[in-house]
Formats: structure tokens, C-alpha cells, sequence
């Protein structure tokens, strides 16, 4: 049986959790530990802090395993932010996930509680 995580994150959140991976390398041990197979992640800071700060931090973390994993998906926080799931304001991660998916036509999901 495969196991998928859609809620799983990574980074050094603000009240720490009794367990928790500070980097998307650890959350990779993590998962495998574990036996999960894939997951929609996204970095603690995105949540807690601003998606300017938090989208660039999961960007510069999770570049290469994207690139290596074959991902084809992120967790985002637009209502909780402000912000709509646009060019503009997800910049180079916004150009990776349009490459992988072949067109500008990508389904984006909606804050999950």
C-alpha cells in the first residue's frame, strides 16, 4: 500500500511540536522512516511568517528534490495571507510548477484547515 501525507511540513516552526523535521532533507528521512510515499508540503514559515519570506525559503529548500523527485505540487495560504496563487506573487516557484504541468492551466486547492 502507498501512503500519502497531504499535510506534511518542514522548518523550524514558531511553538515546536514534540517532533518535527527542520529541513526538507529531514523530512525526506522522515517520510521514508515511515513508509510515506509522496506528500504535498509546505515550510513552516509560510504559514507563520509572510508568503514573501516563507515561498522563498521552501524554493531555495526544495529546489533540487523537485527537481530530482518529479514533484508536481505545494501547500500554499492565500486566504490566511492575502494574496492570490498568481504569477506575481509566487514568482520562480509559480514557473516551475507551469513547466511541470505543460501550461499555464494548473489546479491550485484552497487553504485546508
Amino acid at each position: 500500500m502507498k501512503l500519502f501525507d497531504c499535510n506534511a511540513s518542514f522548518g523550524k516552526p514558531m511553538i515546536k511540536p514534540l517532533r518535527y523535521a527542520e529541513t526538507a532533507r529531514d523530512l525526506l528521512k522522515e517520510m521514508d522512516f515511515y513508509g510515506i510515499d509522496e506528500a504535498v508540503v509546505f515550510h513552516s514559515r509560510q504559514r507563520e511568517d509572510s508568503p514573501v519570506v516563507g515561498n522563498k525559503i521552501l524554493f531555495e529548500e526544495i529546489i533540487e528534490v523537485m527537481k530530482a523527485k518529479n514533484i508536481h505540487a505545494f501547500r500554499a495560504f492565500p486566504s490566511e495571507h492575502k494574496y492570490l496563487m498568481t504569477k506575481t506573487a509566487l514568482g520562480s516557484l509559480y514557473e516551475l510548477m507551469v513547466k511541470k504541468a505543460g501550461s499555464e492551466k494548473i489546479l491550485f486547492g484552497t487553504d485546508l484547515p
